[in-house]
């Protein structure tokens, strides 16, 4: 039997994997219309907490 092992991303490289991914699929047309609100909601949490990281003093 096989048992699945969530990973998630440790450090700055694999992060950075996890968030180029979906574009590289999105430019490719490997991710369907219908998904995209749930995407789109996703990588603006992301974005926002990234523009505010830069903002801070």
């Amino acid at each position: 039997m096989e048992v699945r092992v969530e990973h998630r991303p440790t450090s700055p490289r694999e992060f950075a994997v996890v968030l180029f991914d979906p574009s590289m699929r999105l430019d490719m047309g490997r991710i369907y219309d219908r998904d995209l609100p749930e995407i789109d909601e996703a990588m603006g949490h992301a974005f926002e907490s990234l523009m505010r990281r830069y903002r801070r003093p």
